[in-house]
């Protein structure tokens, strides 16, 4: 029975970090679709990446399994700082290298080329943006500004690509942006979007 539940707990460090990095940073970061066998891949990289972070606590449950289990809390708590904080912080960190691009600007520092690891420029520009003004226009060149702040979305689904603006105004002819109050935003499918302009501010202002 010991050997089980050993043999269980090194299991459970070797599948779950790898789980829960996957599932948050693809909730995230937009990335083509993979099929299942690189997926488990990615797993079983962010796993043994966490298990070198904590290869000398986690030898020591492995080899001293029943002097921990006189332990229990301390045994949880290493187990859960282990497999659940611990991939979470690692999330949260690949997320902020792709955010600022950290990984590029050190190829650019040191003049390497980089492949661009973004799905497309759609997921590129929208991953990393933030509160900005856009003017959109359609196919039919029907113009649309808006304001595309924290309850606006863009899809990251590469077959449905659309986009909400949860603030929608009109240009008028001294290029004055008015709030649309009887609206509460507008959803665009991407095949019906001829261009989007991006301004760190209002045209005009």
């Amino acid at each position: 029975m010991d050997d089980i539940l050993n043999n269980l707990v090194l299991i459970i460090f070797f599948i779950i970090p790898g789980l829960i990095v996957v599932a948050i940073t693809e909730k995230v970061i937009p990335k083509r679709k993979k099929d299942y066998n690189f997926k488990l891949l990615d797993f079983f990289i962010y796993s043994f990446i966490n298990i070198i972070l904590w290869a000398i606590p986690i030898y020591s449950i492995y080899a001293n399994f029943e002097c921990w289990k006189e332990h229990y809390v301390l045994l949880w708590l290493a187990i859960i700082i282990i497999t659940i904080v611990s991939p979470f912080t690692i999330s949260l960190i690949i997320i902020c290298i792709n955010k600022y691009d950290c990984i590029r600007k050190i190829c650019d520092y040191f003049s390497i080329n980089l492949i661009e690891p973004e799905p497309s420029a759609w997921d590129y520009k929208f991953s990393k943006m933030e509160a900005e003004w856009v003017i959109v226009t359609l196919i039919d060149d029907t113009i649309i500004a808006g304001f595309f702040g924290g309850l606006s979305c863009a899809s990251s689904n590469e077959s449905e690509r659309d986009i909400y603006i949860n603030e929608v105004y009109k240009i008028d002819y001294d290029n004055n942006w008015k709030i649309q109050t009887d609206t509460d935003g507008i959803l665009i499918k991407a095949e019906n979007i001829k261009y989007i302009e991006f301004f760190k501010r209002k045209v005009g202002e």
